[in-house]
This record gives C-alpha cells, structure tokens and sequence, in this order.
C-alpha cells in the first residue's frame, strides 16, 4: 500500500486520524510545514493539490523560491575512468 501523493513534484503523506475519521498528511521532503486534511481520500487528495498550488503562489507571491522535494538519489560526474572502476568493484564484490 503506497501511503504517499504525488502533484508537480512535491509528494505529500496520507495519514488517518482514526479517532474522528479524519484523513490528513503534510508536504514531505522539504522543511516548509505544509498540512491538509480531509473527511475523505478524494477530498484529501484535492486539499493536497491545493496546497501544493497555495504552497507555490505563495513562494512566488513573496518573491521566495520554493523549497524542491527531495527524492534521496541525486547524479554525480566522476569521470570515465572512475565510473568503469567503480562498476568492476561492484562486479567483484558481488
């Protein structure tokens, strides 16, 4: 089960509040607090796009650049000769 939501890159969490019934979650991966909530997984997932969409008004609104989720992998050049080494240490680690 994916417990997550994607919209223009960010990715926002799902999360029950199994006392009043109430699904709510929060933009992830960035350090800007931004929260929705719903009564339902549609209305959730709408409230989730709004304040994504709110989130980047307001960024540009306030001449800020919005803060980019992160996806925990990012490219790094290492040259051709570093790249062909690293990859036969995996195949002799293996």
């Amino acid at each position: 089960m994916n417990n997550t939501m994607k919209h223009r890159g960010y990715v926002g969490s799902i999360e029950v509040n199994h006392n009043d019934g109430v699904f709510h979650g929060k933009i992830i991966h960035i350090n800007a607090v931004v929260s929705y909530e719903g009564t339902t997984y549609n209305q959730l997932k709408q409230s989730f796009i709004d304040a994504v969409d709110d989130y980047l008004e307001f960024c540009e609104e306030k001449g800020m650049n919005p803060e980019k989720s992160c996806s925990g992998s990012f490219n790094v050049r290492t040259g051709t000769e570093r790249h062909k080494k690293a990859i036969m240490m995996k195949k002799y680690d293996e």
